[in-house]
């Protein structure tokens, strides 16, 4: 159970570069995150801006201005994100 769980986080995750050190890294994304994050209507920058403040509040790692993303997995299913 523990280990299904553990595996169950990293469905959602988005995949990152730093842009200072260009240093790989992931977060995982919790389900109101990923909702927010794979929004494509007109609103898609203020969502990604909330999902962006979702994260910030929750590991203190702001997004914007530090992070180029890379890829978005969605359910285990690994994307390009642009």
């Amino acid at each position: 159970m523990y280990i299904m769980s553990i595996i169950d986080k990293k469905l959602n995750s988005l995949d990152l570069t730093h842009i200072a050190t260009g240093y790989p890294h992931t977060i995982i994304l919790n389900s109101k995150e990923t909702q927010l994050a794979m929004d494509n209507t007109k609103t898609m920058n203020h969502t990604w801006d909330l999902m962006c403040q979702s994260v910030y509040s929750r590991l203190g790692e702001w997004i914007p201005d530090n992070f180029e993303v890379d890829f978005m997995t969605v359910n285990g299913i690994k994307r390009a994100f642009h």
